[in-house]
């Protein structure tokens, strides 16, 4: 009985025809891509073919320009890429497969562990191998001069969260307190903090 139903609604959608507004022409409704909208089933303004073709404007979330898709492609999409910072992506995926380093959204370095599939930042596994142990998840490292690519384990410091918080806290204290010193001043046309011109490192570089 269930046959009979679907293969007389078939027969009816082959019968019914809809105005395609991508080919300009009627087409049979069973050429139309169904979907549900308020709880109710409505079918494209555009029949299959034309959706197929049908070309998406996007811009890539990397370099900002933009690029086009058809709309295959386009349901597929999570993060919109152009065709060249995707390569770009992937060469740099190839490249911490050889095992070279590569720099993180943040500004990190991080590389493939040895004998593993596995990243890390590099600044954690440098001083893991220092201590000879794996760090766990409550240690945080600092970069002493605040290089995140200085990896040294002179520039490096271990600590918990609290203390990454305090030490960061502690700097822009001091540089507060230059500011208030006139040591630093703020450039309201470029919207950063300058030395003074009075400063004694200028002034002995200027001497020499």
């Amino acid at each position: 009985m269930g046959v009979q139903v679907s293969s007389a609604n078939l027969l009816k959608d082959s019968m019914e025809t809809k105005f395609c507004h991508g080919c300009k022409d009627d087409r049979p409704v069973n050429e139309f891509w169904k979907a549900q909208r308020h709880g109710k089933t409505a079918l494209y303004s555009r029949c299959k073919k034309c959706e197929g073709e049908r070309k998406y404007e996007l811009h890539c979330v990397k370099c900002s320009d933009i690029f086009h898709v058809s709309h295959r492609h386009w349901r597929k999409i999570k993060v919109p890429k152009c065709l060249k910072c995707h390569r770009i992506e992937n060469g740099e995926r190839n490249a911490a497969r050889a095992g070279e380093s590569i720099r993180s959204t943040k500004g990190y370095e991080y590389v493939k562990e040895h004998g593993s599939n596995k990243y890390a930042f590099n600044h954690r596994l440098r001083v893991s191998q220092h201590l000879g142990r794996p760090l766990t998840k409550e240690e945080v490292v600092h970069h002493l001069d605040g290089d995140k690519l200085n990896n040294y384990i002179e520039n490096l410091w271990l600590c918990d969260a609290k203390k990454h918080n305090a030490a960061h806290r502690s700097l822009e204290l001091i540089a507060l307190e230059m500011y208030r010193n006139g040591e630093v001043i703020f450039n309201k046309d470029t919207g950063q903090y300058e030395r003074a011109p009075n400063d004694a490192s200028e002034l002995r570089s200027a001497s020499s």
